[in-house]
């Protein structure tokens, strides 16, 4: 294990492996002569290659003449002290291949016996002859004594008049003198000079720095496995090259980010081919997925006459999203900025759609879907941003980015972008040319509406009407929608669209919003080159990994069909043992799927057909209907239905009350006090006048006798602890909000004979009331594991975590309420039919807890949490106390789930 490989280490290797470590850096045998030549003294060492060799400054010189980049360092007698190649005579020579120039000024010397001798000169005095050092500004200076020249200084001149060149390496800079070609007939500048030494020069005239090919690959490596910014990299050189004073080295961080957009442009049109190309189309510098689809590129001939054979072998997947992260904060120089690219990627052409924009009218609609409400806030505009954010396309399968397709938000997510997205996806893919594409977006039940409207009164716009768009909505997003969106838009309800969850751009977000802290502050060029870079370098690993990851779906697959048939053949024969009419069903949800493109809505075949249990306004509409036929009741008895509806309403206002003085606490103000007491005496004038009602039926005398018995149940406030209310006042039996109301429930029926059909009709209302109850459970509990998990949790600032408390609080409430309600209702229906507990069991404080399968996403121990019983699907669907679930409608949702439920 790792931690007996920590304790062995520690016990027998830190101190052994410690004092080799620091014996390396013992200086030389001074009587030994070098062990390379036998003639200098040995005291230059590199840090860089491989051993620990002390050579004399000759062979050192010798060893590194193709390796510049080496860092030295010279024994000065106590010590191993950082030096520099150039203080060997190591020189860069250009326009050569790296070789000296024959016509050279200043041709190299060959080092003899006076340059051996040099080598016992003091370092400070060691090739620096005639040596000019560069001017450093007053405000690097620092104040401090210029006689003492700063850590990160260098020279511009060596002793033989070689402009020193500062090199920015993988390990850090480098000052380095060159001798430029002095041919006669050399006609190249130095920038090209420098490009064939594989160094990039920082500027084409005056060239005092330039960066290794390998460095500016590196930068580009960071950024996009390690999301490192230019900031960050550049204080790793400056460590590097330094890592006493960092902070008295070159600060180039404007150089790097120039240079390195300047190189992954070259770079990008060198691998497409384009590198003497002035003026490049669409999606030209991108790659797109290797498996979906593309005519003229992975289509056989005569693919047009299998597609009756195969339609959906031929069908495009697309997958719309936008990612409201990868905002842009507005800068003062972006339209100053310089363009290297302008739609030649994934990002799209700037100037085209802008006119796109401009041309564009935002039809405004009514939202047909009232669960889902993401089209609201499509007009919200933020303080501070030129872009809210970013919306493109990508194949739905493999998860390949649309070339050309990437658009920036200027408020919300609006249909006017997504239009463009789609259109330009279409075309940059090939799929304008299919017969079918499946288009899967998080609000297509209302995107699709007027979409051939927008496109034909926009110029800017075109998509063939050849094609045709099959409209679905991603698995995740579509059960925040109604009901019917489920079987109409769900991918597992289209058919031919196979295992495909049309969610594949929230996982490339969640990569590419590690850089959207970077690209936010940058100029909108620089953004649009760094998002280009990292989708196309996101193409790239699908495109190489294609082939491993199309194997691993068809062997997940082929187990899947296993799985699906058996299941599929268990539940029809269930079907067929209970003689439900499984043929006319499949027959139904073929045709239904045939005609799904002409009218979605006959997808509907698929929703549930339980009828839901009657809500307390339709048990009192019929008992109000029996009582004007006279069914049940005869005489003047006609009154009693509205009269307990309006008793179970004051329990109600009663329960609310009890909250309200349990918040006020011990010591409420004056204000509150009277509102408190107004409060009551409305509450005490409908009590009177209920059992004055209530007299008709029940007898004076036993309303009065059980209406002074008062019983106050104690029930804790949902998930609120009494730690947070500790001056609760104690409840008073005597207070209105705890008095007795009087129902034909209180009374034993062998005491009043003629109380049985009042009873029954008090169940009847008492159940509708407990349904309902249950379903405000089931919603506040729903909303409030909702509100832990995407408010608080993501609540940064103290403001935001004390309103997500405040609201987490209010919702509690809810959930506390709803559940009094209940188990009043349950205490009456136990004591009408003591039988009743099985369907209306009591509800606990546990079984209202939030749903950890939100809170805590993926959490541990939650494939062995079960669901509280009001969750829960019934056993016996027939049965006339089936429990409660059966009757609310929260069996399964479609056909299929009837013949699970029915076994």
């Amino acid at each position: 294990t790792q931690q007996k490989y920590m304790e062995e280490w520690k016990m027998n290797c830190r101190e052994k492996w410690g004092t080799r470590i620091l014996a390396a850096k013992a200086g030389p045998t001074i009587s030994k002569p070098c062990d390379r030549c036998w003639i200098g003294a040995p005291a230059w060492r590199c840090a860089d290659c491989f051993g620990q060799r002390v050579t004399c400054r000759l062979c050192c010189r010798h060893i590194h003449e193709n390796l510049p980049y080496h860092r030295v360092e010279k024994w000065n007698g106590k010590f191993f002290e950082k030096a520099a190649l150039w203080q060997t005579g190591i020189k860069l020579y250009a326009g050569h291949g790296g070789g000296i120039c024959p016509q050279s000024v200043f041709p190299a010397r060959d080092l003899a016996a006076e340059d051996v001798a040099i080598d016992e000169l003091p370092l400070d005095e060691d090739n620096l002859d005639g040596a000019i050092w560069e001017e450093i500004d007053e405000d690097e200076s620092q104040g401090k004594d210029r006689d003492q020249p700063l850590p990160g200084l260098h020279h511009r001149l060596d002793s033989e008049g070689n402009p020193f060149l500062r090199i920015v390496h993988t390990n850090g800079f480098h000052q380095i003198p060159i001798v430029w070609c002095s041919c006669s007939n050399q006609e190249e500048s130095h920038d090209l000079q420098l490009l064939d030494l594989k160094l990039y020069p920082c500027s084409s005239v005056n060239i005092r720095t330039a960066f290794s090919f390998q460095v500016l690959d590196d930068i580009r490596s960071c950024n996009l496995d390690l999301h490192a910014s230019y900031y960050q990299y550049s204080l790793r050189l400056r460590r590097m090259t330094s890592a006493v004073f960092p902070s008295y080295m070159p600060n180039l961080v404007a150089e790097l980010r120039r240079a390195s957009r300047q190189w992954r442009n070259l770079k990008l049109r060198k691998w497409f081919g384009k590198t003497s190309k002035a003026n490049l189309t669409r999606g030209e510098l991108a790659i797109f997925c290797a498996s979906c689809p593309q005519v003229g590129m992975n289509l056989p001939n005569g693919w047009q006459d299998e597609i009756k054979k195969k339609p959906y072998l031929y069908r495009g997947t697309l997958a719309a999203d936008g990612n409201m992260t990868a905002d842009h904060v507005r800068q003062k120089s972006d339209g100053q900025d310089v363009w290297l690219t302008n739609g030649e990627g994934f990002m799209t052409n700037k100037d085209q759609y802008r006119s796109h924009l401009s041309a564009a009218l935002e039809m405004k609609q009514t939202t047909t879907c009232h669960r889902y409400r993401a089209m609201e806030h499509s007009s919200s505009s933020r303080t501070g941003l030129d872009v809210t954010g970013l919306g493109t396309h990508a194949c739905a399968r493999h998860g390949c980015f649309a070339p050309g397709s990437a658009v920036d938000f200027q408020k919300g997510e609006r249909q006017m972008n997504i239009d463009w997205s789609l259109c330009e996806a279409m075309k940059t893919t090939g799929m304008d040319q299919l017969p079918e594409v499946l288009h899967i977006y998080d609000i297509n039940c209302q995107y699709h509406i007027h979409l051939r409207s927008r496109i034909e009164g926009n110029p800017y716009l075109d998509l063939d009407d050849k094609v045709k768009l099959i409209k679905a909505i991603g698995l995740f997003h579509v059960h925040a929608h109604q009901e019917t969106c489920l079987y109409q838009y769900a991918t597992n309800y289209v058919p031919g669209a196979g295992v495909v969850d049309g969610e594949i751009l929230e996982t490339l977000w969640a990569l590419l919003n590690r850089i959207s802290r970077s690209g936010r502050t940058a100029s909108l060029a620089h953004r649009t080159e760094l998002l280009d870079d990292h989708m196309g370098d996101s193409n790239h690993k699908k495109l190489v990994n294609i082939v491993l990851t199309t194997i691993k779906k068809y062997t997940r697959a082929q187990e899947g069909i296993l799985v699906s048939q058996t299941y599929l053949s268990d539940m029809e024969s269930i079907v067929v043992d209970q003689d439900l009419p499984l043929d006319d069903w499949r027959k139904e949800i073929e045709m239904a799927e045939k005609s799904r493109q002409l009218n979605i809505e006959t997808m509907n075949c698929m929703l549930p057909r339980i009828t839901k249990a009657a809500s307390m306004k339709e048990v009192q509409t019929s008992l109000l209907w029996k009582d004007f036929n006279n069914v049940e009741l005869a005489g003047e008895d006609d009154g009693a239905t509205d009269w307990l509806v309006d008793g179970i309403q004051i329990e109600g206002i009663q329960h609310e009350l009890q909250q309200h003085v349990r918040r006020l606490g011990a010591k409420p103000s004056k204000e509150k006090k009277i509102v408190l007491e107004q409060k009551r005496k409305r509450l005490l004038n409908r009590i009177k006048n209920f059992h004055l009602v209530g007299s008709r039926f029940l007898t004076a005398e036993k309303v009065q006798e059980h209406s002074q018995r008062g019983v106050i149940i104690r029930e804790e406030d949902g998930n609120i602890s009494d730690a947070e209310l500790p001056d609760a006042p104690v409840a008073i039996a005597s207070d209105v909000e705890n008095s007795r109301l009087v129902f034909p429930s209180t009374i034993d029926a062998a005491l009043l004979p003629t109380i049985g059909a009042l009873q029954a009709r008090e169940y009847q209302l008492r159940e509708a009331r407990a349904n309902e109850a249950l379903e405000g459970v089931r919603e506040t509990v729903s909303l409030l594991s909702f509100q832990y998990a995407s408010q608080k949790k993501k609540s940064k600032a103290k403001t935001q975590i004390t309103k997500s408390w405040d609201d987490i609080k209010q919702i509690n409430q809810n959930v506390s309420y709803h559940r009094r309600i209940y188990n009043q209702n349950h205490r009456a229906m136990k004591k009408i039919k003591p039988g009743s507990v099985r369907m209306y069991p009591y509800l606990t404080q546990e079984d209202c807890n939030m749903s950890a399968a939100i809170t805590e996403l993926n959490g541990p121990g939650q494939s062995k949490a079960q669901l509280a019983w009001f969750w829960t699907e019934a056993g016996n669907l027939g049965a006339d106390d089936a429990p409660l679930a059966a009757r609310s409608g929260l069996v399964g949702r479609d056909r299929i789930r009837e013949c699970e439920l029915l076994a």
